[in-house]
């Protein structure tokens, strides 16, 4: 999830300021990371471990990754929209309509 996200905020960081408004129009909530929930979520724990224990994603380091609500299951559908775009960002990075599409995903019909 992390490695998504520094992707995800990577391509945002590369958008045009037409892209960046039409971002903000469709997204309602945040574009970037806001960590675990400290009291919930195990991610929190790992997430702490990998950005100020071991130096990893630093794009992160200095942030809060407490989010104070439990935001793994959203992560997790946004992981499921990300993997089949993942292979074709080798060379590239994320579109506007990608970066939609994962940080908007579908809900499944059973929620």
């Amino acid at each position: 999830m992390l490695d998504m996200w520094r992707i995800v905020e990577e391509g945002i960081k590369h958008l045009t300021s037409d892209e960046l408004k039409i971002l903000k129009d469709t997204i309602k909530g945040s574009t970037e990371f806001i960590g675990f929930d400290g009291n919930n979520e195990d991610e929190y724990h790992i997430a702490h471990t990998l950005v100020n224990d071991m130096g990893r994603f630093e794009c992160f380091a200095g942030r809060a990754l407490n989010s104070h609500m439990q935001v793994a299951p959203g992560y997790r559908r946004m992981l499921e929209a990300f993997e089949p775009i993942r292979p074709d960002l080798a060379d590239r990075g994320m579109t506007l309509e990608e970066i939609i599409a994962v940080l908007r995903p579908k809900r499944p019909s059973s929620e």
